[in-house]
């Protein structure tokens, strides 16, 4: 009895760890700007931890469709202090109340989803958005 309540219980360990990694896939931070009544730019910005980049352009933005590239090194650590430094930072904020056509840009990283206007993006994140941005156009 014993040893069938101990296959149940590693079973279910193994199959719960591996679901929550199926769900992560290694993903860092997803960045993703929201449709406005002007020109925003629309679109889906996925990195991971392996340094992938996949960005998916939709609409008002240089490059549409999907592109994939790979981060170097220094790319990553330039993008990884700032993000720490939000890790490290208090996660209550205040609830996000959408006005119609300011733009949202849509933050998803450390299991968190944080939502702004573009004017109320704290630095440390602009400066992740703004250089991935950057990079992306270039490659």
């Amino acid at each position: 009895m014993k040893a069938i309540l101990g296959i149940v219980i590693t079973v279910l360990v193994v199959s719960f760890s591996c679901s929550s990694q199926k769900n992560n896939n290694g993903l860092l931070l997803q960045i993703t700007k929201k449709r406005c009544l002007g020109k925003c730019p629309v679109y889906d910005l996925y990195l991971y931890e392996n340094g992938k980049v996949l960005f998916v352009g939709i609409d008002h933005v240089e490059k549409k469709g999907k592109f994939t590239f790979n981060a170097n090194i220094q790319q990553l650590k330039k993008i990884n202090n700032p993000l720490q430094v939000i890790h490290t930072q208090n996660s209550s904020s205040k609830k996000f109340k959408r006005i119609r056509d300011l733009p949202v840009t849509v933050f998803r990283f450390d299991h968190r989803k944080m939502e702004f206007h573009n004017q109320d993006i704290p630095k440390e994140l602009k400066q992740i958005n703004e250089y991935l941005e950057k990079i992306v156009f270039e490659n």
